[in-house]
């Protein structure tokens, strides 16, 4: 049985290098289930462990429930439980420790609350418990933000009061703070004021410690100080960071590192700069120079400040000859760097390493004419992929730069896993791109259309990158593979990763992809 199953993935690998001509990697092994029938849902999220996977979806009022063997790569088992009252709106379905819950809040009209619940999901009966009510709040709410601890035994949900004044001078900020361990039992919760103006503050960061604090890192706009809140209880305290003021943030992540401490790390700017549009005029531009990352305790003390410059070969690593050239004249002036450069994922490893993932975002305004009149289209550009590793006093140890060229918001962007050795980045590349080398620029994937599914291989040591083609999704042993999407891609156990896909006629299938 072992050795048909072995043959038959030579087989399939065979056409598939036969139709694409592309050069697969001997070091990483792709494979499909049997085709299965198809499971629709708006919200689609996957987990794993060490013998199963499983996937929950949801649709209408539906939770449908899918187990796939992690070894045969064939579901299983599924089951569908009819879990929402009229009105309720699902947010999100998330994973902590070793429990899956699905959350969501139903709005009353009648005294105009919103009530926030949580049922939790059985991924080994595929039963899901009874509701629990988790808080409840009167003010309209604006958005909704979930941010687990660093060891998954907390819960933070976030949500921001709809505020009473437009004036952002006169205007407060209101937050939602409510923190739950991985029972889903609540620690504490509170809506907080904050002690500044909507005008005098930015706010960069926000996350939960493992004992339940929260945490907010702030930039006062006009001392230029930044400060941090700890928040417990509905009571905030204000620390001082002595960090350099000079450079300019968009954002930061928080992440709780072994000994207590708080690491906080953000690409920054030596300036704000400006780009011209015709339409809108001069428009400000991120223009990122490298990343910073510290460390503070509860007292607001700061540990390890330090700034990892982009090097100059890297910024002109995959760009064509013109945008070589400009990199090299800004480089005399000190202003070379990476445009639009958003964090994605920091890694903290297990001997204290740290590694940080991000990616070239914006979004670019179109402006054409139908029939005499202007329209307007914004079109959402994923670029290049920065990979950073530093060690536990946030030095360098590399610096990698992936390339890629996406349009649209169909299956864009990436998957980052990680290993025990290696960091991959996967995506799914245009066709053109399959051997491009590091003096080339890549050519433009538009969301939606077939392409290659590709990974970046990055050893954790060294550095050294292998680039990997994985599959075409023109064919795959025969299948013609439809409506991906990055957000299906997922780690199973230490060395391999899936992927579900539509093949069309109502069947999906997940793909096995085994690094060896």
């Amino acid at each position: 049985m072992h050795f048909k199953n072995n043959l038959f993935s030579l087989l399939l690998l065979t056409t598939f290098m036969g139709f694409s001509q592309l050069n697969l990697s001997s070091k990483i092994i792709v494979k499909p289930s049997e085709p299965y029938q198809v499971v629709d849902g708006y919200l689609k999220k996957y987990f794993s462990n060490e013998k199963t996977l499983t996937s929950v979806k949801a649709f209408d009022n539906l939770i449908i429930i899918q187990n796939y063997d992690i070894q045969s790569n064939k579901e299983i088992s599924k089951k569908t439980h009819e879990v929402f009252t009229k009105g309720s709106k699902l947010e999100e379905i998330i994973k902590l420790k070793d429990r899956i819950f699905c959350l969501y809040h139903i709005y009353n009209g009648s005294d105009k609350t919103f009530t926030f619940y949580s049922r939790e999901i059985n991924p080994t009966t595929l039963t899901i418990n009874n509701e629990i009510k988790l808080f409840t709040t009167s003010r309209k709410v604006i958005g909704w933000e979930f941010l687990p601890s660093f060891d998954e035994s907390k819960l933070l949900i976030k949500y921001r009061c709809k505020p009473l004044k437009k004036n952002d001078k006169l205007n407060y900020d209101e937050l939602g703070l409510q923190v739950f361990n991985d029972k889903m039992t609540k620690v504490w919760g509170d809506e907080v004021t904050m002690p500044y103006t909507e005008k005098e503050i930015n706010n960069l960061a926000y996350g939960v410690d493992n004992s339940g604090n929260s945490y907010m890192l702030v930039y006062l706009n006009e001392s230029k100080k930044y400060k941090i809140f700890l928040v417990n209880n509905g009571k905030v305290v204000s620390k001082d960071l002595n960090i350099n003021n000079e450079l300019m943030f968009q954002e930061f992540k928080l992440n709780e590192l072994p000994n207590g401490r708080i690491l906080c790390s953000g690409f920054y700017a030596n300036g704000l700069e400006y780009k011209y549009d015709p339409y809108t005029g001069m428009t400000p531009t991120i223009n990122v120079n490298g990343i910073y990352t510290f460390e503070f305790d509860k007292e607001g003390k700061v540990y390890n400040p330090n700034e990892v410059e982009f090097p100059i070969e890297t910024i002109k690593e995959y760009e064509s000859a013109r945008n070589q050239r400009k990199a090299e004249k800004r480089e005399e002036v000190g202003k070379a760097g990476i445009q639009d450069l958003k964090l994605l994922h920091v890694q903290i490893q297990d001997d204290g390493t740290r590694v940080f993932v991000g990616e070239q975002f914006f979004i670019e305004k179109v402006v054409y004419w139908v029939n005499g009149k202007m329209k307007v289209k914004y079109i959402p550009h994923f670029e290049d992929v920065v990979v950073i590793k530093t060690d536990v006093n946030n030095k360098l140890k590399w610096i990698k730069k992936i390339p890629k060229w996406q349009e649209g918001i169909v299956g864009t962007s990436i998957k980052y896993i990680n290993t025990n050795d290696s960091h991959y980045i996967v995506f799914l590349d245009d066709h053109d791109n399959a051997n491009i080398t590091i003096n080339e620029a890549p050519k433009k994937h538009i969301g939606g259309r077939t392409g290659n599914l590709t990974s970046y291989q990055i050893n954790d040591k060294t550095g050294s990158v292998e680039k990997h083609n994985l599959l075409d999704m023109r064919d795959f042993g025969g299948y013609k593979l439809k409506q991906f999407d990055v957000s299906r891609i997922f780690k199973g156990n230490e060395n391999t990763f899936f992927l579900e896909s539509y093949i069309g006629g109502k069947k999906d299938i997940m793909i096995k992809t085994v690094i060896n």
